[in-house]
């Protein structure tokens, strides 16, 4: 559990990433619709989004052309359970 504190938080202690999170809601979302959520470019999507999915808080897949991001609900149970919410 320590591990994956320390790693959430890293993940988490930048703002952008936040905010990348933060759109995504209950549902997920492409990288296009996320960088004009979140007024970054692309680039900044796709860095971000691999930092998060490295840490284990999102997954990336395949719609077509499109990769559609969504949160790791596994992983939200256990922030909750973390941090008592």
């Amino acid at each position: 559990m320590e591990r994956f504190i320390t790693q959430t938080a890293a993940a988490l202690s930048d703002s952008t990433r936040y905010q990348v999170l933060a759109s995504l809601g209950a549902r997920g979302l492409s990288m296009g619709e996320i960088a004009d959520a979140v007024s970054i470019s692309p680039a900044t999507t796709t860095y971000h989004v691999h930092r998060l999915e490295d840490a284990g808080l999102v997954e990336v897949s395949r719609r077509g052309r499109c990769h559609v991001v969504r949160r790791v609900q596994r992983r939200w149970a256990q922030l909750h359970q973390a941090f008592g919410r």
